[in-house]
């Protein structure tokens, strides 16, 4: 008797010839300090100098070596995410990643009062990703980072960087002094709009500098 139930084995045969595309929408390049330094005003270059960082810290990684997967490191003894070539061979090439959205991993600018040193990090990280990541590969995008605590300099840094092809968002952590839909954001917001970027929050920096606990009543516990 005819039957109305598809052919399995010609749905399968299917599924197989169809050329999937994948999206890594969060891959953390390595954006220390010590990398960012270069790009940075010689005011700044000596702050860091003298004091390193100056940023808030205090965020934790479950698992890995350093919160970081253990075959991320190069063999050159870089740090997690630091290396091209590396990330070529041995993620984006076997696993015919089609994009690959760059997300950093310098977040602390996003809980400091200083408001300038924020944004000349900010400014560092989106050139060091130029220069060093989104040149070298086509199939690479970035992430544009901003000093959201201050959001004149931040949509002055969208308007600076948001408008190239291979900028694809907005990026600033979940910890902020101020829950995201305060209209003290809006210029960010205009920003984002102007150059039709969606805006993305990372988790992390809650808590940390200025920024307000997760929740109303405090930190939880898991």
């Amino acid at each position: 008797m005819p039957t109305n139930q598809p052919d399995t084995n010609t749905n399968v045969r299917k599924r197989r010839k169809q050329k999937r595309s994948i999206i890594d929408c969060d891959i953390h390049h390595s954006t220390g300090i010590q990398i960012l330094k270069p790009y940075l005003p010689r005011a700044y270059q000596d702050l860091v100098g003298l004091y390193g960082p100056a940023l808030p810290s205090g965020m934790h990684f479950n698992g890995g070596l350093g919160g970081r997967m253990v075959d991320a490191y190069p063999d050159n003894g870089g740090p997690a995410g630091s290396d091209l070539a590396f990330m070529q061979k041995h993620h984006l090439d076997p696993s015919h990643v089609e994009y690959g959205i760059l997300t950093g991993e310098s977040y602390a600018m996003h809980s400091t009062i200083n408001y300038d040193y924020a944004a000349a990090l900010c400014c560092a990280v989106n050139d060091y990703t130029i220069e060093h990541w989104l040149s070298q590969d086509s199939r690479l995008r970035g992430s544009v980072f901003i000093p959201k605590q201050e959001p004149r300099l931040s949509a002055k840094e969208i308007d600076r960087v948001g408008g190239r092809n291979d900028m694809v968002q907005v990026i600033v952590s979940n910890g902020a002094s101020l829950p995201y839909g305060n209209r003290y954001y809006d210029p960010i917001y205009e920003a984002c709009e102007r150059h039709n970027l969606p805006f993305t929050i990372h988790v992390g920096m809650e808590g940390e500098g200025i920024n307000s606990p997760p929740t109303g009543a405090g930190f939880v516990t898991h």
